[in-house]
């Protein structure tokens, strides 16, 4: 499990992730950090301004991480 945020106000936390094996190229695919639907449409309907402004800025809960699977073609090292 990544975490979504690093407990700062609005500190959203993106990663990137390298995929390497020997004799091949490594290749480095980012996931990043995004304010999803529930954070912005949830509490506009259910949380309110608590939600919106305090609780889900600090613990992560805006954020959505994407891609949620990656895939990478290693390329050979030329010889």
């Amino acid at each position: 499990m990544l975490a979504k945020s690093d407990g700062s106000y609005f500190g959203k936390k993106n990663y990137q992730i390298t995929f390497s094996k020997a004799d091949f190229q490594p290749v480095t695919l980012p996931i990043k950090a995004s304010a999803n639907g529930w954070y912005i449409g949830g509490n506009i309907l259910f949380g309110g301004l608590i939600g919106w402004l305090v609780v889900d800025p600090f613990n992560g809960g805006m954020y959505s991480l994407s891609p949620k699977e990656t895939n990478a073609m290693l390329a050979p090292v030329a010889k």
